[in-house]
């Protein structure tokens, strides 16, 4: 198994690695988050680095448009950051075996058992409650200021437009790519980006 977040940046060789993997059977296993839950995920791996600003101040509409596309330049720096679908995009040019994995609660138990097919370890996790591993556990619904004073100050409501459909659009193109049936309902996203807490003028 070789498993690395760099797997996804601009400047891996893919081909490189196709070649290098060629005598073995290989399944390549792309995580999938949300795009309206990424974005907010993308901003504390680069405020942690460096000083960007508030989430509300940093994300603006024009960066919601373009963020996660290759090459869009972020305040900065951090440039090269892709979302789901590019990823797919070039891995599909190499690879014939591409899987889709939710992040979420089950994501430990499902690439355990279903994906490396480990039975022992399986079974030990199978005889324990699922733990949420490497998932940000979902904000409670916060309404006024001080949901608006945990991110800066409100997003502006275009945002909350372009998370939106972005996130129905790219579902929609990873499940294509992947042939895996992911929620591209605009009604339920909607709900669950608002359960995100995020504070919008």
């Amino acid at each position: 198994m070789l498993s690395s977040e760099n797997l996804d940046r601009e400047s891996i060789h893919i081909s490189l690695l196709a070649n290098v993997l060629a005598p073995f059977r290989t399944t390549v296993v792309v995580v999938y988050r949300p795009f309206f839950e990424w974005v907010p995920s993308i901003h504390r791996e680069i405020a942690y680095q460096r000083n960007v600003g508030s989430l509300s101040r940093w994300l603006t509409p024009h960066l919601a448009t373009g963020i996660g596309t290759w090459k869009f330049p972020l305040q900065g720096g951090g440039q090269g950051f892709a979302f789901t679908d590019g990823v797919m995009r070039r891995y599909a040019r190499y690879f014939e075996n591409i899987r889709v994995l939710e992040l979420k609660e089950t994501f430990l138990n499902t690439f355990v058992c279903s994906f490396l097919s480990a039975s022992k370890t399986c079974a030990s996790l199978s005889k324990e409650p699922e733990k949420r591993l490497n998932v940000r556990s979902p904000e409670s619904p916060q309404v006024g200021a001080d949901a608006c004073a945990s991110q800066g100050g409100c997003l502006d409501r275009d945002v909350r437009t372009v998370l939106l459909d972005r996130t129905i659009s790219t579902a929609k193109e990873v499940a294509l790519l992947s042939n895996t049936a992911l929620n591209a309902n605009k009604t339920e996203l909607a709900q669950k980006l608002d359960v995100l807490g995020l504070c919008f003028c």
